[in-house]
């Protein structure tokens, strides 16, 4: 089992579905979780969208026909102008605009996670019909049947034995109709009674890491643009340089990483679980030309041991960490 998690950068538009499709085309023997941020800057804009609306002004409504425009515009461009895809999507944005139409109630938090999970929701459709459209079988998952929370909304506190029963529960059902893979939503969960909630902002790194520890995962990737880990957000900091060898400890206790690449959450995650390590750490892939990151040897020797990845030596990694791809 694997679990991939592709962030809002890397769902941005048609081209980078079919980009992802390239990618997912090299798995085809591998039992798959894919896990899918909101379209670019989506969650953003549907913030955008929770604040008009509270507020009671006119312009969300707007800001909602612009959101869902551009999704049924990237479905166009992927299958054409009749396809089940836009009908999904089409349908998903007149049940979130038959909520705006009513006048808000209630806590406002739960307004929030009821309209920004449309993001992830609506991505996942896109990307799920997308591969199914290219011959690569998969169903898409709801991650708030999977993601089990308390009501702590835009915060939800996962809910551990009954979320990762339900995680083995919905991937083995899968696997006995001989589904290999899933794609789901990062950054939602679901409460007892059914009710949305989100894990707080760049939750989605977050849901991989509890897919993956539930479903004792040989590995989870998190896909980026960028080959390997950097002292510092390469958009952001010109001089960041390449880190070659990092461990866990000194990426948690230096604050190495950029948020996109490790968050607290991630380390709840690693620590929560006995004998069960996720180490919520950006690493490399096995994609050749680029010299990525690489955890230093017998820097995890606390942890189950891996085949030494190529190009090391009787390196000790971690029974589970994380990779970082890059999309290129």
């Amino acid at each position: 089992m694997i679990v991939f998690k592709f962030g809002g950068a890397s769902i941005n538009d048609a081209n980078s579905i079919k980009n992802i499709g390239r990618i997912l085309q090299n798995y085809t023997d591998e039992l798959l979780v894919v896990v899918v941020s909101a379209m670019g800057k989506t969650t953003n804009e549907l913030e955008a969208v929770v604040k008009a609306y509270l507020q009671q002004n006119d312009t969300h409504n707007n800001l909602l026909n612009a959101i869902a425009a551009k999704h049924l515009i990237t479905a166009q461009n992927l299958f054409g102008a009749t396809n089940t895809a836009t009908d999904q999507l089409a349908q998903i944005f007149v049940d979130l605009q038959n909520q705006l139409n009513k006048p808000p109630r209630g806590n406002t938090d739960f307004i929030y996670d009821s309209i920004v999970s449309v993001g992830e929701i609506a991505a996942s459709v896109l990307l799920s019909a997308w591969l199914n459209h290219c011959g690569l079988p998969n169903q898409w998952l709801d991650a708030r049947d999977c993601i089990l929370t308390d009501n702590h909304y835009r915060e939800g506190n996962v809910q551990w034995q009954p979320t990762c029963q339900a995680i083995v529960q919905q991937i083995t059902n899968l696997d006995n109709k001989g589904v290999k893979w899933a794609v789901t939503q990062g950054f939602i969960g679901g409460t007892p009674e059914h009710l949305t909630t989100t894990l707080g902002r760049e939750g989605s790194d977050y849901t991989a890491a509890i897919f993956a520890n539930a479903l004792d995962a040989q590995y989870m990737a998190v896909w980026k643009d960028v080959a390997g880990i950097y002292s510092g957000d390469p958009r952001i900091v010109p001089t960041a340089v390449k880190i070659n060898n990092l461990s866990y400890r000194e990426a948690v206790g230096n604050d190495l990483l950029w948020g996109k690449s490790y968050t607290p959450q991630n380390d709840k995650t690693a620590t929560k679980q006995k004998n069960s390590v996720v180490c919520a750490l950006v690493f490399t892939a096995y994609r050749g030309r680029h010299p990525y990151t690489y955890p230093k040897p017998g820097s995890t020797a606390a942890y189950n041991s891996l085949p030494p990845k190529p190009n090391t030596t009787n390196a000790v990694y971690p029974r589970f960490f994380v990779y970082c791809r890059t999309l290129s």
